[in-house]
């Protein structure tokens, strides 16, 4: 099997997600090891839990952030604003979607 090493940019992207669902207290899975899927959930508890919004590491390159729900509003801005000043994004782009079944 071969591997890609990540780059320091891929390390930002991830510290950058990461600090941002601790400061506003979501909860955050990833999935994928070179092509990252970062899904951000509410906290609310087991049954109660809401699909904020997904974001891939393409966002990187693209600015794209799908936005699932109202309550992840301010945490897709704040991450908009982050990777026009942080990563070559001309103008991040928040698409409101459905979140997807389960």
């Amino acid at each position: 099997m071969v591997r890609i090493r990540e780059t320091p940019d891929d390390e930002e992207f991830d510290a950058i997600i990461r600090e941002l669902c601790e400061r506003h207290g979501f909860r955050l899975y990833v999935e994928g090891w070179s092509r990252k899927t970062y899904d951000v959930f509410t906290e609310t508890g087991r049954k109660n839990t809401e699909h904020l919004m997904r974001i891939e590491s393409l966002a990187m390159t693209n600015g794209e952030i799908q936005l699932f729900a109202p309550t992840g509003e301010v945490f897709a801005l704040e991450l908009g604003g982050l990777l026009e000043s942080k990563f070559d994004v001309e103008e991040a782009v928040i698409v409101r979607d459905d979140a997807p079944e389960y």
